[in-house]
């Protein structure tokens, strides 16, 4: 269910100069999904990185009575290739794949062009899109990433707007920073910047608490739909990585 939340980028209001991609210290990191204050999944987000290649991945399970009824797990995948002669990270590859239900599993395959043009080939129930696009794109599972790249490169960045390639179709995602606040994840107080996650014509967004002391890793993420709560994620394991 991460996908629902987070959430994968790239159009900048703010653009980054050359080459400024920050990336995070390889991790990982586990979070418990919740539905109200039932815990009905854990999420396992890894960062590995080595020689310009970039692998985002995000795993969920389900867990309780939940996984009784729903026993499909949902795995997630980004590969994005950066080097240092690129302006902008360049997404490769990234699917979306659920275990028992497949309707709605993904497939997109990107390839680049040296003026920044993008082919894409995405597949989504069972049908294949061509698509065109000119410039930096992500997908809705690292774009997480890229918010907390962009912090840990410039900290005072209030608002991004990412171009997002999802189910057969390239969308607009908007960043806006809502407040600095201190939150507490099972005793632990965290210094945090929150963030808010939206699409202009969609009633859905999202809220996520980044805590600098970890490369901006959200440590709690809530969903809305409308004024509604819908799930929300708290950190409970972050594991620095890096050799």
């Amino acid at each position: 269910m991460l996908h629902k939340i987070t959430l994968s980028l790239l159009s900048l209001i703010i653009s980054l100069p050359v080459c400024s991609l920050e990336l995070p210290a390889d991790f990982v990191a586990e979070y418990r999904l919740m539905k109200m204050d039932t815990q009905i999944g854990k999420t396992t987000i890894q960062l590995a990185s080595q020689q310009g290649q970039i692998n985002y991945t995000s795993s969920t399970e389900p867990m309780g009575i939940i996984a009784l009824v729903m026993r499909d797990t949902i795995e997630e995948k980004s590969l994005i290739q950066h080097n240092v002669k690129d302006a902008q990270p360049r997404l490769k590859h990234y699917s979306f794949y659920k275990s028992k239900n497949h309707e709605k599993n993904q497939d997109i395959t990107i390839t680049w062009h040296d003026n920044q043009a993008a082919d894409i080939s995405a597949s989504y129930k069972h049908k294949t899109h061509q698509l065109n696009h000119l410039g930096p794109l992500w997908d809705r599972n690292s774009m997480q990433l890229g918010l907390m790249s962009a912090l840990k490169s410039d900290f005072s960045i209030t608002r991004l707007n990412y171009n997002v390639v999802d189910k057969g179709s390239i969308n607009e995602y908007q960043y806006r920073h809502i407040a600095d606040e201190s939150r507490s994840i099972d005793k632990i107080k965290y210094d945090t910047v929150k963030f808010s996650l939206k699409r202009p014509d969609s009633d859905r967004v999202t809220y996520l608490w980044l805590a600098p002391e970890l490369d901006y890793l959200p440590v709690y993420i809530e969903q809305y739909k409308g004024k509604e709560l819908n799930l929300s994620m708290q950190l409970v394991n972050y594991k620095n990585t890096t050799l």
